[in-house]
């Protein structure tokens, strides 16, 4: 492992990291990868957690991130940081206003994010993710309105996040979603032709890893974009 790079760590499943994975990729950052497989769960919790609190990582947890003396965990916590690093644009206007808009704007995609991954995991009800994304969806593309990404004509780092929290819904319902939410479909593709995202979601393991924990989640599988 490449000491000068930074790592990211998670499960070997699509589930909080593909997000971070699709903004590293965006960014141009180059990165270790360390993935815990059903025989790491006694691993993490058992050796590296604790290992990882009693070097200096405040709130060890799945993801998280470690770039030199920075040892950070939690997916919305990651992406700013590494917004901030490699990208600064990604963090929108520095104006209160506007931070506080995009700190705002974190509890709502992390709040649509669980409302429709919890049923997967919940029942084998297919029904049940439809009905979490109609309660939610409607009004985060109200915010959006006319741009093509959450905020404007450019992107945040929450546009990685919310990018990947649809895509198991758009898998589940075999795509009609997008036919529920044309604008949905739009953002979507501006999303996947980003340079250097573009490049990486034509090739990268996602297409092949399962969205959820197996054998945990109760609808689960594998999609590409």
């Amino acid at each position: 492992m490449d000491k000068t790079k930074p790592t990211l760590g998670y499960w070997a499943i699509r589930g909080l990291v593909a997000n971070l994975k699709y903004q590293l990729a965006y960014q141009g950052v180059d990165y270790n990868l360390i993935q815990y497989g059903k025989e790491g769960v006694p691993q993490w919790h058992e050796e590296v957690k604790p290992k990882m609190k009693g070097e200096g990582m405040d709130f060890p947890n799945l993801p998280y991130f470690i770039d030199g003396d920075v040892k950070i965990s939690e997916t919305l916590a990651i992406h700013h940081y590494i917004a901030a690093k490699w990208k600064p644009e990604l963090l929108g206007g520095s104006d209160p206003a506007t931070q506080s808009k995009m700190k705002m704007l974190d509890f709502i995609i992390y709040d649509f994010k669980m409302k429709v991954t919890m049923p997967q995991y919940q029942s084998d009800d297919k029904s049940k993710v439809v009905e979490a994304y109609q309660q939610k969806l409607p009004n985060i593309l109200d915010f959006m309105g006319d741009h093509k990404f959450l905020t404007g004509d450019t992107p945040t780092y929450h546009d990685f996040y919310f990018f990947e929290a649809f895509q198991s819904s758009a898998f589940l319902t075999e795509g009609k979603i997008y036919e529920e939410y044309p604008k949905l479909k739009q953002y979507h593709d501006n999303m996947k032709n980003l340079p250097g995202l573009k490049e990486y979601l034509e090739t990268c393991e996602e297409r092949e890893m399962m969205f959820n924990g197996a054998p945990y989640a109760k609808l689960n599988g594998s999609a590409g974009f």
